[in-house]
């Protein structure tokens, strides 16, 4: 993803609901684009104001972008303005911890989410296949191949159900 990309998959649904106008860049300069996003997200945070509303903005793969490209991580709005909340999405990286939470962003608040344990994963196989009884050895196996990770398990359980 190039930063020019990261602009117009802010800037589009901020339009669409009307909180900016409809923007085009013609930079693909990494500290331009970040002052247009800065500019355009301190305009929406206005207009949210304005309309009584609060804006979220979901990034996921933080620790992507940190390995893709230092221009694209460092793009990334990481002070919002009053009215706009950033959720980020990551694995842990300590480099990625350590520059963005436990660096100059005062705002980041770290929820950090620990694999499911096996009583978890037995409820989602038993919803998932409950015509079907889940033994010890499927939730073992399924924990080992998911690592806990609920995205993971479920792309393993549709795959399972697909054959």
């Amino acid at each position: 993803m190039q930063p020019g990309a990261v602009f117009k998959s802010l800037a589009k649904p901020l339009a669409a609901e009307g909180l900016i106008p409809s923007l085009e860049i013609d930079t693909t300069n990494p500290a331009e684009i970040k002052k247009i996003i800065d500019l355009m997200l301190r305009r929406a945070s206005e207009a949210a104001r304005l309309k009584n509303i609060k804006i979220i903005i979901i990034i996921d793969g933080l620790d992507e972008a940190y390995n893709i490209s230092e221009h694209l991580y460092n793009i990334l709005p990481f002070n919002p303005p009053p009215h706009v909340d950033i959720i980020y999405f990551s694995r842990r990286k300590d480099e990625i911890y350590s520059g963005v939470y436990g660096g100059s962003v005062g705002w980041a608040v770290v929820y950090e989410l620990k694999p499911l344990k096996p009583d978890a994963i037995r409820a989602i196989l038993w919803q998932a296949i409950s015509k079907y009884t889940v033994d010890e050895i499927v939730v073992h196996r399924a924990a080992e191949a998911s690592q806990g990770n609920p995205l993971y398990l479920k792309f393993l359980v549709n795959a399972v159900l697909e054959k």
